[in-house]
C-alpha cells in the first residue's frame, strides 16, 4: 500500500529556473548545482527556453539535471519570459522555479562593495535599480516553488543550503526548513507558513531561566507545561498533514514552516524544536531546523 507521502518523482528529466534579485546569490546557486552533477546554462534569453529542452545530442544525459539561471535585462523580460515558460507547459515540460531574494539593506551594500551599478539602476541610485528589479519579478517570484532569503547568508552557508536542498536525483521531495523567528526582528520573507507562539508564558520573564534558550531542558519543560502548548502542536502538525500530502500531489519540493515569539530565543525555539521533531517522523519528509534569530540579543 502506497505511504500516505510517498515520494512521487516525475519520469522525465528536471528542469530548475533560477532567477530572483541581481546580487541575491543567483551565480553562488549555479556553482553549487554544478557541484552536484547539474548542467548549468546562464543568461540565457528566455526566448532560448523551449528549445533549449529540445536538444537531441548523443550527451543528452547530461540535461537530465538541467537548471537555467535568468535575469533582469530590460523591462520586455518579464512578458518574453511568461510567454516562455507558458510554452514549456503546453508542450509538457515539467519545471521548478527557484527564487534567490534579499532585502535591499544587504542587497545594496553588496552591490557597494563589489563596486558595480545594478543592471536597472540607469543615472539612478542602486536602490532605484533594485526598486525596478522588483516590480519586475513580482509575478515570477509568486509562482516560485522554491524562495530562499540570503539576507543574513553568505556563499558558504548558501551553498550548503542547496547542497541540503539537493540530492544526486534531483530535488528532495517535501523537504521542510522549519524556523524559529522573533517578531521584533521582523517576518521571515521565505517562510510558507508563520505560526504566533505569544501565548504561551514567556520564560523571559523567569529569573533563572532567562539566560538559558528553547533548546534547554528547563525551558523545554516550562514552555510545554504551559496551558495550550501542547493542543497547539498536536493540531498545527495534523493542520500542516494535508498541505504536506497536496505538495506531494503538485510536485512541490520545499517549504518554510516559520515559528515566532517576541526575541526568537526562547517559546519559539522549544516549539521549533519540538515540531521539526515529529514532522521528522513522518514518510518521505525530510526536515531541517534553523534559528534565525538564537544570539541576537
Amino acid at each position: 500500500m502506497e505511504s500516505q507521502f510517498e515520494t512521487v518523482k516525475p519520469a522525465e528529466s528536471e528542469l530548475l529556473i533560477i532567477t530572483g534579485m541581481s546580487g541575491a546569490g543567483r551565480t553562488t546557486v549555479a556553482h553549487a548545482l554544478e557541484d552536484h552533477g547539474w548542467y548549468v546554462v546562464e543568461n540565457l534569453p528566455p526566448q532560448m527556453l523551449r528549445r533549449l529542452t529540445e536538444l537531441e545530442t548523443p550527451a543528452t544525459a547530461i540535461l537530465n539535471k538541467l537548471a537555467v539561471v535568468m535575469d533582469v535585462r530590460s523591462s520586455t523580460f518579464n512578458p518574453l519570459l511568461s510567454e516562455a515558460l507558458a510554452d514549456l507547459t503546453a508542450a509538457g515540460v515539467s519545471y521548478r522555479v527557484l527564487f534567490v531574494d534579499a532585502d535591499d539593506a544587504a542587497l545594496v551594500r553588496r552591490f557597494e562593495q563589489g563596486r558595480r551599478p545594478h543592471p536597472l539602476q540607469g543615472e539612478g541610485r542602486i536602490l532605484d535599480g533594485l526598486h525596478a528589479e522588483r516590480a519586475l519579478l513580482t509575478e515570477l517570484r509568486d509562482r516560485a516553488e522554491i524562495v530562499i532569503d540570503t539576507t543574513n547568508q553568505n556563499v558558504h552557508t548558501l551553498s550548503t543550503e542547496i547542497t541540503q536542498l539537493f540530492s544526486e536525483n534531483g530535488p528532495i521531495v517535501l523537504r521542510l526548513n522549519v524556523m524559529s523567528f522573533g517578531f521584533k526582528y521582523g517576518l521571515p520573507a521565505d517562510a510558507n507558513y508563520v505560526a504566533d507562539v505569544r501565548f504561551i508564558p514567556n520564560p523571559h520573564w523567569v529569573p533563572e531561566l532567562r539566560p538559558q534558550t528553547g533548546k534547554d531542558d528547563s525551558v523545554q519543560k516550562f514552555v510545554f507545561a504551559a496551558e495550550g502548548a501542547e493542543e497547539f502542536i498536536s493540531a498545527y502538525l495534523e493542520a500542516l498533514k494535508p498541505v504536506l500530502e497536496g505538495y506531494r500531489r503538485e510536485n512541490k519540493h520545499y517549504a518554510t514552516i516559520a515559528i515566532g515569539c517576541t526575541g526568537g530565543k526562547h517559546r519559539s525555539v522549544a516549539v521549533t524544536e519540538e515540531l521539526a521533531r515529529r514532522l521528522a517522523q513522518l514518510p518521505s519528509v525530510t526536515v531541517n531546523v534553523s534559528h534565525r534569530d538564537l544570539g541576537r540579543e
